[in-house]
This record gives C-alpha cells, sequence and structure tokens, in this order.
C-alpha cells in the first residue's frame, strides 16, 4: 500500500521527451504526450490501475512517421513510507505480434535495440565518472 506502480503506453518523438513528461521536476515545462486511446485497449488504465496484477492489450497500426510508442513504468511513492527508497521488485511482459508479417522477427530486433541502449547508456555513465573523476 506504500507504493504505487503502473504503466502507460505514450507516443513522444524520443525518450527524453517522454522522461521530461513523467518527470514531477519537469512536467510543467513539457507538453503533453498522446497516450494510446482507449478506443484501443480492452482494460481502461482506471479500471487496470486499481490492481496488483496489471494488463492491458492494445491493437496498434504502423506509427507515423517521427512517432515513436513507449512503455512507461510509474512508481510512486507515499511520502509516510520509511522503507519507500528500497528496491521493490516488478516484472514487466510485453508481448508483440505483427498481423500482416508472421515471419517477422520481432523479437530479435527489439532485443537488439535493448542490447544498444543499454551499450550506450553504459558508455554515457563512463563517461560522466571519468568528467567528475578529472574535476576532483
Amino acid at each position: 500500500m506504500a507504493t504505487q506502480i503502473n504503466y502507460r503506453l505514450a507516443v513522444g518523438t524520443s525518450l527524453d521527451e517522454v522522461q521530461k513528461h513523467f518527470s514531477k521536476e519537469l512536467k510543467a515545462e513539457t507538453e503533453v504526450l498522446k497516450e494510446a486511446k482507449s478506443s484501443n485497449r480492452d482494460i481502461s488504465a482506471q479500471l487496470r490501475n486499481r490492481g496488483t496484477v496489471q494488463s492491458s492489450r492494445w491493437t496498434l497500426r504502423q506509427c507515423k512517421p517521427g512517432e515513436k510508442w513507449f512503455l512507461v513504468v510509474v512508481r510512486q511513492d507515499r511520502d509516510w513510507n520509511p522503507s519507500a527508497a528500497e528496491k521493490e521488485p516488478y516484472s514487466l511482459v510485453v508481448t508483440v505480434a505483427d498481423r500482416d508479417n508472421e515471419h517477422a522477427q520481432l523479437y530479435t530486433q527489439i532485443q537488439e535495440r535493448i542490447a544498444q541502449q543499454a551499450v550506450a547508456r553504459e558508455q554515457q555513465r563512463a563517461q560522466q565518472a571519468a568528467r567528475l573523476q578529472s574535476r576532483g
């Protein structure tokens, strides 16, 4: 009861744009993002967020050029909970299917993109650590 975790499927042009939208400090200076329409999903966010096991299914068409879909997991801690800073494990399962191309290698493509992004993040962290170390 001290922590609430929910998720949204948002449309944006970049990860940075989406992060700003969901950041408490930066939200005021960020444009409102479009979320997946309720007509495309089988369970509303309001109904889904009431439980500890949450599920939704979206049926989507191809994205517009320059548009990307982001699944955003949001954690909200209650102020009165002293252990809120502790890590709380959760699982996220995403199933992707292409009805027009049954032989599409979607999971392989997604894994490759995630691996590339993880390498880029680690390189960025290493660069930041090196900068901080050279200053100190």
